[in-house]
């Protein structure tokens, strides 16, 4: 990995509305975020959550997969 990517993976990223939208996924690129989050209590299901870690993971290019968190009490 470059630095910037080293660096990068020390950080986690919300996810606004527990949603993988556009700028984020820009942000991931850009930034190299290692971790993101889902921030808000959802009812979205099991499924639909999936559906988002998928495209989360989809986006890495170093080889190193994301660590995702969910603050869900």
């Amino acid at each position: 990995m470059t630095v910037s990517e080293r660096i990068g993976q020390l950080f986690m990223l919300g996810l606004a509305n527990n949603q993988l939208d556009t700028s984020t996924a820009a942000a991931i690129r850009s930034d190299h975020f290692g971790s993101v989050w889902f921030i808000e209590n959802s009812s979205l299901g099991t499924t639909k959550v999936r559906a988002i870690t998928d495209s989360i993971q989809a986006l890495s290019t170093n080889g190193v997969r994301f660590f995702i968190a969910a603050n869900q009490e």
